[in-house]
Parts: C-alpha cells; sequence; structure tokens
C-alpha cells in the first residue's frame, strides 16, 4: 500500500487538471488569513450597519416569528 501511495504521489496532472506551477525566480508570499479571529468586523460597526440590522430585526424577523409561532392554528392537528 505504501508502494502504490508513493507511486500515486509522483503522477503529475498537466495544468488545466492540476496544480499550476510557480516561476523559480518569484518569490512566493504567504497570503494572511482573513478567517477565523483575523476576520475584518470594522464593516459591522459602523452606523449605516447597525442601523440596517435593527430595522431587519424589527420588521422582518419578528413578524415573521411572530406568524410561525403564533398560539392560533388553522390547521386541525390530527
Amino acid at each position: 500500500m505504501a508502494k502504490m501511495r508513493g507511486l500515486l504521489g509522483k503522477i503529475t496532472m498537466p495544468f488545466p487538471l492540476g496544480r499550476p506551477t510557480w516561476p523559480a525566480n518569484v518569490e512566493r508570499t504567504i497570503p494572511k488569513s482573513k478567517l477565523g479571529a483575523n476576520y475584518d468586523t470594522e464593516w459591522a460597526r459602523r452606523y449605516s450597519v447597525r442601523l440596517v440590522r435593527s430595522l431587519i430585526t424589527d420588521y422582518v424577523t419578528k413578524p415573521a416569528i411572530n406568524i410561525v409561532a403564533s398560539q392560533k392554528c388553522s390547521v386541525p392537528i390530527a
């Protein structure tokens, strides 16, 4: 099984199906992570975004929850 893994690891596919090659004279840079703790949340703290969030909560989410969770049931439960 280890021999098969070694053989399969050496097989490379051409560019459209496999990884592209990297030029030898170009230095690779590691991109900064923008996920997890490094996620940019500055935009969510702006006043306009907070206003839109509160409008959606007050005029869309709360009425939808009231409709779904109303105690009056129009369909008889069998």
